[in-house]
């Protein structure tokens, strides 16, 4: 989006001599100016040499007629993750800003009892296998009857069952990311106390985003075509093009606006979500 800038010498123009204007009028004013001529290019020459490449100048200003509306660019999606339990918070290994991956720990809730009783439930599982197997070696030599074996059977589906219970409690102590994102508030240090729905860490995910503005009915007639829709956010500085066609709106009679929302892939993280950002409707075209 840089416009690179250079200095040149239009056909025709006019070079300053003792603070008049030498014109190709007679043969001694040509011999004259062909020699500025000459002194310029070269001078034109060794500074080029000195300075290196050209500046990039400043993003070019929008035009004098294009209309803008004020957006916002939100996260797609964000999770308030509330405590389940009144408990008190054991770790915390997020902070504010954090960026985590789907799955990744963000604290841990007091665990002694629910590790306690997994413990058990895997030993009681341990001893349920060792029962039925034994009564499958005595039912298989005719030791013991079809009732007993069924019976074991159960005490062991049963152990099975009080151990994947117990290591859903234990694994509930410990909160994890519901997505990938970004930590964007943390309610909770350690050795807090909290309360079933207390809140505890939001986790926000940074793609996609979702564009919101509010347009008025005027422009229902552009985007029901095809336009394109131009978005300059406060940060970064940069203009994303993104092609439209509105579907069915809804206008507000009150104040003759209406909603408009668009989701952008973010998958790059080059936009931060929550900033203020401006868009220009530009009909009849598509983004480059």
């Amino acid at each position: 989006m840089s416009v690179w800038t250079g200095f040149s010498l239009a056909r025709g123009a006019a070079l300053p001599i003792g603070g008049r204007w030498a014109r190709a009028c007679h043969p001694g004013s040509r011999l004259v100016a062909a020699g500025w001529l000459a002194l310029a290019a070269a001078l034109l020459i060794a500074s080029n040499a000195l300075a290196g490449p050209p500046a990039a100048a400043p993003r070019a200003t929008p035009a004098a007629d294009q209309q803008f509306f004020p957006a916002v660019l939100l996260a797609g999606r964000t999770a308030l993750i509330k405590s389940q339990f009144d408990e008190r918070v054991a770790d915390v290994v997020v902070r504010v800003g954090t960026r985590v991956e789907q799955g990744a720990v963000l604290l841990r809730l007091r665990d002694d009892e629910e590790r306690i009783e997994q413990d058990r439930a895997a030993a009681a599982l341990v001893k349920a296998k060792a029962d039925a197997q034994r009564a499958r070696d005595l039912h298989a030599r005719d030791g013991t009857s079809q009732e007993e074996a069924d019976r074991v059977e159960l005490i062991l589906q049963s152990a099975q069952a009080d151990l994947d219970l117990a290591r859903i409690h234990f694994e509930e102590r410990t909160i994890t990311a519901p997505y990938a994102g970004i930590v964007a508030e943390r309610y909770v240090d350690p050795g807090t106390s909290v309360e079933a729905g207390d809140p505890l860490v939001r986790v926000t995910a940074l793609s996609p985003l979702r564009l919101e503005a509010l347009l008025p009915e005027a422009m229902l007639h552009v985007l029901s075509k095809r336009a394109v829709v131009e978005i300059h956010p406060a940060f970064p500085d940069t203009i994303l093009q993104i092609p439209v066609r509105l579907g069915t709106a809804v206008v507000d009679p009150a104040s003759g606006m209406f909603p408009l929302q668009i989701e952008i892939d973010n998958a790059r993280n080059r936009l931060t979500p929550g900033v203020s950002c401006r868009i220009a409707i530009v009909p009849g075209r598509v983004a480059p």
